[in-house]
């Protein structure tokens, strides 16, 4: 049984297409890739001696604003493997029974993957999206964690500029 039936890779497409038309649609808006940041975000221990509690807020904020633009990409490739992972359990249910009831479920999952070429593609799509969301996770606490610092380093400033 094929899975080209009931769902194709187009869908995929069409739920990338939605996710943008959603975003425009609500009003919600994000922060765009601004080269400030990367600046910010290779300063040298030099640079960070040499600014003031003002220039440290300002990159604190820099950061913050760049952090809502990953949160952004994250929620977008969260909605993608949540597709993929739903798609992958409804071919598995289909076939489940051609399979016998003793076998483990996650062994029939990768034999029913393994036998669909429809399946494939949505694994290989799963498996790209789980990469970018832990990616990004990561990369979203390192951004938090280091405007958080830069704020706290802005406040230590404006009590005792020497610092």
């Amino acid at each position: 049984m094929n899975g080209e039936k009931h769902c194709s890779i187009r869908d995929l497409e069409q739920l990338e297409t939605y996710l943008n038309e959603y975003v425009k649609e609500e009003g919600m808006f994000h922060a765009e890739i601004n080269e400030e940041v990367r600046e910010i975000l290779n300063f040298s221990a030099e640079e960070l001696k040499s600014l003031s509690a003002s220039d440290l807020y300002i990159a604190s904020c820099l950061v913050t604003t760049y952090s809502t633009y990953v949160s952004y990409r994250l929620g977008h490739h969260n909605s993608i493997l949540k597709w993929c992972v739903n798609i992958i359990n409804k071919l598995v249910a289909k076939q489940a029974s051609q399979y016998d009831k003793y076998m483990k479920y996650e062994q029939k999952k990768e034999l029913i993957i393994m036998e669909d070429s429809f399946a494939v593609k949505v694994d290989q799509a799963r498996q790209h999206a789980e990469y970018k969301v832990e990616m990004i996770k990561e990369k979203l606490q390192d951004l938090r964690s280091y405007s958080d610092r830069l704020e706290r380093l802005g406040r230590i400033r404006n009590y005792d500029p020497s610092r």
